[in-house]
């Protein structure tokens, strides 16, 4: 039936002349059937339907399958399910039961599993998994436009779509929540909030457009009242604003593409935070994604683009006080932003970064505890993501408290004005294994605070050193190394200086302080300085001694004088420490 403006009879034909084994299919295309637009199914003659001499139909959108005994008695084909566009609220027609039933109650008395794996339908293992529309060829999920009126011309409010699609959606017990929206650009004049748990928002890529109004207010956001917003899937649709975002009146951080609260065991993919081939031309999003508190997350293939952070991610302020545990970001493209590409803010458990481009933003990833100033992130992770062309810092740590933090197999590259890898703050160890070039200063530059660290991999080209080691580092020697494979080479300050890790008075007179390696890359070279020290030795290492760093890598030296002090030698794989006196070479 494609319309019903009045409560209508079908008869239905004389069972003993309908083919045996033929279904018949009954459904209101329309949905306006309800209880005032009944729709009753009278069998003809002495026929009946389950044994009932009639049946009354009353909710929106039913789909009644039936067939018949090949005498004079219809039954329910697939167990009779007529659909709701709310399915747990469907009619079902079981073939032992004489009325009517609803779904909710069928599933609560755990009837409809059997009732559908008898008719060998059950290729679900739970009926709440089962999907009946799919089952019938009836569509299975809601549609913003044709549902709940919505229009995407990019002039019409839809905001009030979009609270009553929240409203079904959340006041049910539909059996798969999932809100289809097709092409257009939707714009809405505030906050499209996404209230709904275990359900999903569904789009059709970069042509379907969410266009925010506001200038303070988040185009989209996701949050569950106090409780977290649990199993949401958000995919393939593209957010923007119709006007430029500022900071003023804003939530914390200012206004977002989309803004989640406690959100867990979640995914949000495809998704893109004014594109580059929007962002370009207006860049009206102030920040692309905020979430705040998360556990298990997925963000993956995410092109972001914003005024300010394009990704930024922070837990409660204070330990327990809501979900904070693992984000995990696959292949994300996160470009021109005017702030940070990534920003952890504090309060995360884990963070893993997988692939992808974070470049050409004014910093490309910055760790701090600025959002979460007694509660640090505890470990990150990145694996093989580039990072390049950042206007100020490549990466910059600088959370005090944070444990862990592990770079392979990526690229830090160009940082325009500053270093590459700034490890400011942070309580723990650092390891790199990846390339690390082009920074106007140093390549990686290490803090005071760090317990540790490992590096390895290609570390060329830099102003500066190519691994810079703060003066005053508390660690002993044994926790701090450059793997002996590493590649350095044309930093123009040095490879390393290397000062000493783990300060001792050395014995006799005068100390040691390894101070640069070469330009040329050939010699590692050292200046001989009453300060003291002691550093690890890894691989086979030819030392030239020189009174100062005038002395060029394999140039020529004066007869020694005199012995000036000891060089102290740590061998890790022996676990042995040797004393051997130095003599300086004297110009």
């Amino acid at each position: 039936m494609s319309a019903l403006t009045q409560a209508r009879v079908l008869t239905l034909p004389a069972a003993s002349a309908y083919p045996v084994g033929h279904t018949l299919v009954i459904a209101d295309e329309a949905g306006a059937c309800s209880t005032s637009l009944t729709v009753t199914l009278a069998p003809a003659g002495s026929d009946k339907i389950n044994g009932a001499a009639s049946v009354v139909l009353s909710v929106p959108w039913f789909a009644v399958v039936l067939r018949v005994d090949g005498a004079s008695r219809w039954v329910a084909a697939g167990r009779g399910i007529a659909l709701a566009a709310d399915a747990s609220a469907a009619t079902v027609i079981p073939s032992n039961v004489g009325s009517p039933q609803t779904l909710a109650s069928a599933v609560a008395g755990a009837a409809l599993a059997a009732q559908i794996d008898a008719d060998g339908l059950s290729t679900m293992a739970q009926a709440s998994q089962f999907s009946i529309r799919t089952a019938l060829g009836v569509p299975e999920d809601p549609d913003f436009v044709k549902r709940y009126g919505a229009k995407g011309d990019g002039n019409k409010d839809n905001l009030a779509a979009w609270n009553n699609a929240m409203a079904e959606l959340g006041g049910t017990s539909f059996l798969q929540k999932t809100l289809r929206v097709p092409s257009g650009v939707f714009a809405a004049s505030n906050t499209l909030n996404w209230t709904l748990t275990k359900a999903a928002l569904r789009g059709c890529g970069r042509n379907t457009i969410f266009l925010g109004g506001s200038a303070t207010a988040d185009v989209m956001a996701i949050a569950n009242g106090s409780g977290e917003a649990n199993q949401i899937l958000f995919e393939d649709f593209l957010i923007d604003a119709a006007v430029k975002q500022t900071t003023s009146g804003a939530a914390t951080a200012g206004p977002a593409g989309l803004r989640a609260t406690k959100l867990t065991r979640s995914a949000i993919r495809n998704v893109i935070f004014a594109g580059q081939d929007r962002a370009q031309v207006n860049n009206f999003l102030y920040n692309g994604l905020v979430i705040n508190q998360c556990d298990q997350v997925w963000l993956r293939d995410p092109e972001i683009c914003a005024q300010a952070d394009g990704l930024l991610a922070y837990g409660p302020s204070a330990l327990g006080g809501g979900p904070q545990a693992n984000l995990f970001v696959h292949t994300p493209r996160i470009l021109l932003c005017g702030a940070n590409g990534v920003h952890i803010a504090g309060g995360l458990g884990g963070t893993t970064i997988i692939g992808g481009d974070v470049a050409s933003n004014n910093l490309n990833l910055l760790v701090d505890n600025a959002l979460c100033p007694s509660n640090s992130s505890r470990e990150i992770y990145i694996h093989g993501t580039y990072f390049d062309a950042a206007t100020q810092e490549n990466i910059k740590i600088n959370d005090p408290g944070l444990q862990v933090l592990v770079m392979t197999g990526g690229w830090a590259c160009s940082s325009v004005n500053s270093v590459n890898i700034n490890v400011a703050a942070m309580n723990g160890f650092f390891a790199f294994f990846g390339m690390c070039k082009g920074a106007k200063s140093h390549g990686i530059q290490i803090g005071t605070a760090t317990i540790g660290y490992v590096i390895g991999g290609a570390i060329q080209n830099n102003g500066g050193y190519g691994v810079y080691t703060a003066t005053n580092i508390t660690p002993n020697y044994p926790a701090c190394r450059i793997d002996p494979g590493t590649i350095m080479g044309g930093n123009t300050s040095g490879n390393s200086n290397l000062v000493p890790l783990g300060f001792v008075t050395s014995p006799g007179a005068g100390a040691i302080a390894l101070q640069a390696q070469g330009p040329s890359g050939t010699d590692l070279w050292m200046d001989l300085s009453p300060t003291g020290g002691r550093f690890a030795l890894n691989g086979s290492t030819a030392f030239r001694a020189a009174s100062g760093v005038t002395q060029p890598p394999g140039g020529a030296a004066a007869a020694p004088t005199q012995t000036d002090g000891y060089l102290r030698i740590y061998l890790p794989t022996l676990g042995v420490e040797a004393l051997v006196p130095v003599i300086f070479a004297r110009n």
